[in-house]
């Protein structure tokens, strides 16, 4: 205190972050992008749709970083360049792949209350086994495609797993 400065603002991490954190900081990534892709009708995905990837990066990073200091800015330097290159991973996937399916719902709940209003449901869906004894599923589904027929199939993209060969 020989200098007064204020220490009320210590940062929380000085290791780089827990691997949750950053799956679910990517999954937000993505999640506000492609809402406001479907939004603003720019499904499916086409290559000058990078730019906004970017934008919807540095504004999650900034959000971010207001709500959990993210301490020593080497480390976060370091974080947000990895996430950006496994964001440019999965965008390129994404792109390669040759489908008729189109994303459409993101973070699709049943059960645990709305998340994608379009889709999602409060309450739990219902199966009844062989046997007659019913249960009650709960979950996220964290996109759902869709084609022009209506057939959808469910993408987890597992984040994670991408890395880039210099990363």
């Amino acid at each position: 205190h020989v200098l007064e400065l204020d220490s009320s603002v210590e940062p929380q991490w000085t290791q780089p972050l827990d691997p949750r954190v950053r799956g679910n900081l990517m999954h937000q990534i993505l999640e506000n992008f492609y809402r406001s892709e479907r939004e603003a009708g720019r499904l499916p995905l086409q290559p000058d749709a990078w730019p906004r990837l970017e934008k919807t990066a540095h504004e999650s990073f900034a959000t971010f970083e207001s709500e959990q200091v993210p301490g020593l800015f080497l480390l976060w330097d370091i974080e947000r360049t990895s996430i950006r290159k496994r964001l440019r991973v999965f965008f390129t996937t994404e792109l390669a792949k040759l489908s008729s399916f189109t994303p459409r719902y993101f973070d699709v709940s049943y059960g645990l209350g709305e998340k994608d209003p379009k889709l999602s449901r409060a309450e739990p869906v219902s199966v009844t086994l062989e046997n007659g004894s019913v249960i009650q599923l709960r979950g996220k589904l964290d996109r759902v495609d869709v084609d022009e027929d209506g057939h959808a199939h469910v993408v987890r993209p597992h984040l994670d797993d991408l890395r880039d060969s210099q990363d």
